[in-house]
């Protein structure tokens, strides 16, 4: 029961540093959201380490390479962490 719990709460701070993200979130000039986000925006996006981030990135197909450029797809990482989503 404890794990549950703990779980929820993380999934709770995890949501709160999302939408405090979005509040400041960059926008290009014609007032789009950015849909592709660095390794440390991503990482800030979801409140994860840079291991933890990286490896779960990859696993839910989030990651986008363009040569040695890594961005990550914010839609991707949204649509992963809504079907997280407890309760």
């Amino acid at each position: 029961m404890t794990q549950r719990g703990d779980h929820r709460q993380d999934m709770e701070r995890v949501y709160q540093r999302k939408e405090l993200y979005m509040g400041k979130q960059r926008r290009r000039t014609d007032g789009a959201e950015v849909r592709l986000m660095t390794r440390q925006d991503a990482q800030e996006y979801c409140g994860l380490g840079r291991m933890v981030f990286t490896d779960w990135a990859r696993s839910i197909g989030a990651e986008r390479r363009f040569g040695r450029r890594v961005l990550f797809d914010r839609l991707v990482i949204d649509e992963a962490l809504n079907a997280m989503r407890v309760g």
